[in-house]
């Protein structure tokens, strides 16, 4: 009989993972909402799925997200869940005031972006309860129809001019699908480039999600490019709440590096630029594969040469490009020793700025 000794033993299963429908999705994610209401601590959309739980709107207190009114439109709240998920409950917690008679005749939808109606969990008519503490017995829970599959989840009255006041919203569901094919930009590690700053404003007061901040530009005549590739063009907001929402979608979605927000006057006019927050949501392409997307006339590219330091021989290579407006592109060399580096324009093509990317490969022996 031969005995064994064993050094490493690997057991292998295949183990399906499902989020619980026990676990509240919406906790502690992002949210947005149609407008905010202005106090000394601004009612943000987060709030109603933050950790700290209240049932009142006091000035200073962060319990409860709450909305202007919109004589003209209706109040709306969503989150993102950050994963795709069936849908199968969602648990509102009101507030305890005579306020909480405005949530009534609503709907919950589910859905792939902020204020998407692609699919109705639930509407609800009548008011919901009026609550006495944050027990879970205080909550409005809604069953969804079949599905609910998303996600974003939205609530949104109605009725026009109501303030849409949300303390607690818990939501719940089955994973369907990890990875989506975009994600929430990180604003914090975002490079801003701007025509400077006005009023003593921070220089990141429209990327830093302190609504008490602003981006507010000098007060010039701004410089508007009709020719640029719009993802919205000549866009305009309501200006009819406090720290009104505006939602835009890209379609078709374009490919690049930097998103331009300016201010189109025509005739052009003294004016300034100002907005409390930007949220950019994204689809991460390979540096090296960014495809050409402006203008419907082809442009040649941008010749580039690198000079080896040792052998002084040359590389080359040209940017394929639609150089008509703005684009960036990648390209990527074989590993040299860099003496120089040359970009010749082909066709008249300007440069806003070149990016270098380095690995050293030299290693060194003592003697």
């Amino acid at each position: 009989m031969e005995i064994y000794t064993i050094l490493l033993l690997f057991l292998c299963f295949n183990i399906k993972i499902q989020i619980s429908s026990t676990t509240n999705l919406a906790s502690g994610k992002f949210c947005f909402q149609s407008s905010t209401r202005r106090e000394t601590v601004p009612k943000k959309p987060h709030f109603a799925t933050n950790f700290n739980n209240g049932i009142v709107i006091g000035d200073g207190t962060d319990y409860c997200s709450v909305t202007d009114a919109d004589p003209l439109d209706v109040s709306w709240w969503s989150v993102d869940l950050e994963k795709v998920y069936s849908v199968t409950k969602v648990c509102i917690l009101s507030v305890d005031d005579s306020s909480y008679e405005n949530l009534k005749d609503f709907n919950i939808f589910v859905g792939n972006f902020p204020k998407d109606h692609q699919t109705i969990c639930k509407y609800v008519t009548g008011p919901v309860k009026r609550p006495i503490s944050t027990d879970i017995s205080q909550y409005n829970c809604y069953s969804c129809n079949t599905g609910s599959i998303g996600s974003f989840v939205t609530i949104q009255l109605t009725r026009n001019n109501v303030v849409l006041i949300l303390c607690d919203v818990e939501i719940y569901g089955d994973l369907i699908k990890k990875d989506r094919d975009f994600h929430q930009l990180d604003m914090s590690n975002v490079k801003e480039i701007h025509g400077g700053i006005g009023e003593n404003q921070p220089p990141r007061g429209g990327f830093d999600n302190n609504f008490r901040t602003i981006f507010h530009s000098r007060n010039h005549i701004m410089v508007y490019n009709p020719n640029h590739q719009f993802c919205v063009q000549n866009f305009n907001g309501t200006f009819r709440t406090v720290y009104e929402l505006i939602n835009i979608q890209c379609n078709p979605t374009l490919e690049g590096r930097y998103v331009l927000i300016i201010q189109n006057d025509s005739p052009p006019r003294d004016r300034f630029l100002e907005f409390s927050e930007v949220n950019l949501y994204v689809s991460l392409l390979d540096e090296h594969e960014l495809q050409t997307f402006n203008g419907p006339t082809y442009k040649s590219g941008i010749l580039v040469k690198v000079k080896n330091y040792l052998h002084n021989n040359v590389s080359e290579k040209v940017t394929s490009g639609n150089f008509l407006f703005s684009h960036t592109v990648c390209l990527e060399f074989e590993f040299m020793l860099t003496k120089e580096i040359q970009l010749i324009s082909q066709d008249n093509i300007g440069i806003s700025e070149v990016d270098i990317f380095a690995v050293s490969k030299i290693s060194h022996k003592g003697l």
